[in-house]
């Protein structure tokens, strides 16, 4: 709602702010989604070692939303629609720009007083979590 308005409102117009259509991804937390099963590992390893620890994986929810918020804009006239393209990226999301999209929504939801997780205890901003996943 907040990072991109358009979406979130035709996301709104299909009644789909349930986000329904993202249950699988969360229930089995990305498992079945990405191109290079290393990936999976690699996200689970970065959910324990981010600030933001579970919602990293909202925040990857949707960054992926975002990344294919143009085939939802302009193909998905319904829920069912909807439902069928989310289907359809598995297998085939990419780790390492889809963190970076989460991570820098992440730092937006922050910087406007939407999260609780900056700063921990004082400490420094970690560094970026795409560049740590690929050291990793």
């Amino acid at each position: 709602q907040v990072l991109d308005p358009p979406l979130h409102a035709h996301l709104a117009s299909l009644d789909a702010l349930s986000y329904f259509f993202c249950f699988r991804w969360l229930l089995v937390l990305f498992k079945r989604e990405f191109a290079e099963h290393g990936d999976v590992l690699r996200l689970w390893e970065a959910a324990w070692l981010c600030p933001f620890g579970p919602n990293l994986f909202v925040y990857l929810a949707a960054a992926v939303l975002v990344h294919h918020r143009r085939a939802i804009l302009e193909h998905c006239a319904d829920l069912d629609a909807l439902l069928k393209l989310c289907c359809k990226l598995s297998g085939t999301l990419q780790l390492e720009p889809l963190l970076a999209l989460a991570e820098h929504m992440a730092g937006c939801a922050d910087a406007a007083g939407l999260s609780d997780f900056s700063n921990i205890d004082g400490l420094p901003p970690p560094p970026p979590l795409a560049a740590r996943i690929a050291s990793s």
